[in-house]
């Protein structure tokens, strides 16, 4: 048997191979966990661009639910114009002479306006907030 430095030539062989044998356990095992890792923000991120992909069409759907009503209110404002501008006759669609319109307009009596309160009916005005 060779000697070097007291210690048999062969058994450092031995000891390097068992080193490098447990060197590359640990890296086995941290190869697996990092493939675990990756795995699990794989699946993450599937499952949020499926929530994207639902979060969309949503707000696709709310879009259109949001047109649809703005439509429906333009036509209703239009037609409350017309029928201020037309009176109580165009509301029910009769066209007839002048006495008629404006017996129309009679019968129907039109709310009085408020009375102005003095500035001592009023209640007082809070003092404005300091900003910060």
């Amino acid at each position: 048997m060779v000697y070097v430095l007291g210690v048999e030539a062969g058994s450092k062989g031995a000891v390097a191979a068992h080193g490098a044998e447990h060197i590359a356990g640990e890296l086995a095992a941290l190869g697996l966990t990092e493939m675990g890792r990756g795995r699990e923000e794989y699946a993450s991120s599937e499952a949020l661009g499926a929530a994207s992909a639902e979060m969309a069409a949503a707000a696709v759907r709310s879009a259109a639910a949001g047109a649809a009503e703005l439509a429906a209110a333009t036509a209703m404002g239009g037609m409350a114009q017309a029928l201020a501008k037309d009176g109580a006759d165009g509301a029910v669609g009769a066209h007839g002479t002048p006495e008629v319109k404006a017996a129309a307009r009679t019968a129907i009596p039109r709310p009085q306006k408020p009375a102005r309160r003095t500035a001592a009916e009023r209640a007082p005005h809070k003092p404005a907030k300091p900003r910060k």
